[in-house]
């Protein structure tokens, strides 16, 4: 895949594969392809929160319940343009992983991210070791 930055957003062109079945970069287009191009199929239930939007570029960090390609509703976290026909990679959550997530969030102290030192760890110590999400109170 490549990048592109527009805009400061960095957005990412999907790999395709050419008649012979072979990987280009989304740059290398048919002759057809502005006219084959189909967005993936969407159904947004709802829009929860706005994150943040870019004043320049009119994009939005949105959280939405959002269905893709028929599949089951989720949790999901993207960047939309201003008329919601383009978005960015994102991140989608069942409502298992939204539980397990709602249970990190509600215990954490937020200075974390601002003044967190990575204690010293030991050579054969992978550093960067994730919590055990099931041994965390949950939220009430």
């Amino acid at each position: 895949m490549t990048g592109k930055k527009q805009n400061g957003v960095k957005r990412m062109d999907p790999e395709t594969r050419n008649e012979e079945g072979k990987a280009t970069n989304g740059n290398q287009r048919s002759e057809n392809s502005s006219s084959d191009y189909k967005p993936m199929e969407r159904v947004i239930r709802a829009t929860l929160a706005s994150l943040r939007e870019n004043q320049k570029s009119g994009w939005k960090r949105l959280v939405t319940v959002t269905q893709w390609g028929g599949g089951k509703f989720k949790l999901d976290i993207r960047e939309w343009n201003s008329d919601m026909t383009r978005s960015t990679k994102g991140m989608t959550f069942t409502r298992s992983e939204v539980e397990k997530l709602r249970n990190v969030l509600s215990i954490i102290d937020l200075n974390i991210i601002d003044d967190f030192t990575p204690p010293e760890a030991p050579a054969n110590v992978n550093s960067e070791a994730a919590v055990n999400v099931e041994s965390l109170p949950k939220a009430v």
